[in-house]
């Protein structure tokens, strides 16, 4: 038993170290499962702030898209009426030129007329060199216009490009609002479950130390079962001592009573042959009465008689 009782305090020795060990990994693990929680935790905060701003994005995006719809429709607008203008521009150009020739035929008229058409050739002139200003003027306007009407085109194509470019930002800010979404659910869910995790570890750890302490607690038990184990077996080899000289004197006893019991026989079969010899030494004495009680009736009989009682004696 207490070879036994050794072999199972070495096994409990060698699961309490490997329980120890085991309640170190345990702590070590609910303390990286802390950490990743608490790393979590701020990836969850930091989604959620770029969650915020990418929706602000969204938005601002949304904004920038619909300024740049109103530019292009604005832009249109303003190609519209340099449109208008142009034709406008054109229109004067062309009265402009009328008036030129009108006042070039005027002139000559007024040339034909001599002194007295000399007032209306200078009106005449006067109009011509206005219509020829307006003219140029007008050709200016036409070229201004022209370059407007140009630059107006290059910009409703960059704006419109810009539109496009608006767009497709949006739509970019759309995905990306909703995958930062998705990220920050699964996030949320990924610091739920380490969470648990965290939490699990922590009774795991909890109750790895509770094991050990339990194991602790066995192992005491078991060198205090030992210690009283080691105390039994000197106790039981004192007993044995003590038992074996019992046996030794038990095995006198019972010789002596052996003995004792073969005297007692012999004593038994003495008092036997004593009291068959009594019984025989009564039965003569019987007889020797009997034959006095005889031996005295016939001493008080006559002399004949006592000669025939005594006859047998002598004989």
């Amino acid at each position: 038993i207490s070879g036994t009782m050794g072999g199972l305090a070495d096994t409990v020795n060698g699961v309490a170290s490997a329980i120890a060990e085991m309640a170190t990994s345990v702590s070590q693990v609910a303390a990286n499962a802390q950490n990743a929680n608490d790393l979590s935790l701020q990836a969850n905060t930091k989604a959620v702030d770029g969650g915020k701003a990418v929706e602000q994005l969204v938005a601002s995006t949304r904004e920038i898209a619909d300024d740049i719809n109103q530019i292009v429709h604005r832009m249109e607008e303003l190609g519209q009426a340099s449109a208008r203008i142009g034709n406008i521009v054109e229109v004067i150009d062309t009265i402009a030129d009328q008036t030129n020739l009108l006042a070039l035929n005027a002139a000559i008229e007024a040339a034909r007329a001599g002194e007295h058409g000399r007032g209306f050739a200078v009106v005449a002139d006067e109009v011509r060199k206005l219509a020829e200003n307006s003219a140029a003027s007008t050709k200016e306007i036409g070229l201004l216009v022209r370059d407007i009407q140009h630059k107006t085109s290059e910009v409703v194509a960059s704006t419109t490009a810009s539109g496009e470019k608006a767009r497709l930002g949006l739509e970019m800010a759309d995905r990306a609002g909703r995958a930062i979404s998705e990220i920050l659910t699964s996030v949320t869910q990924s610091s739920r479950l380490i969470s648990e995790i965290s939490l699990t570890a922590r009774e795991q750890a909890g109750g790895s130390r509770a094991i050990v302490e339990s194991v602790e607690q066995m192992n005491a038990l078991m060198r205090d079962v030992t210690a009283s184990l080691d105390e039994q077996n000197a106790s039981n080899t004192q007993l044995a001592s003590t038992v074996e000289a019992m046996h030794r004197l038990v095995g006198s006893v019972t010789e002596a009573i052996s003995s004792r019991h073969a005297a007692t026989e012999n004593v038994l079969r003495l008092a036997s042959e004593l009291e068959a010899a009594a019984q025989q030494g009564l039965a003569a004495i019987d007889a020797l009465g009997e034959r006095a009680l005889s031996l005295h009736v016939e001493l008080q009989a006559p002399p004949a008689a006592a000669g025939r009682l005594l006859q047998p004696a002598l004989n």
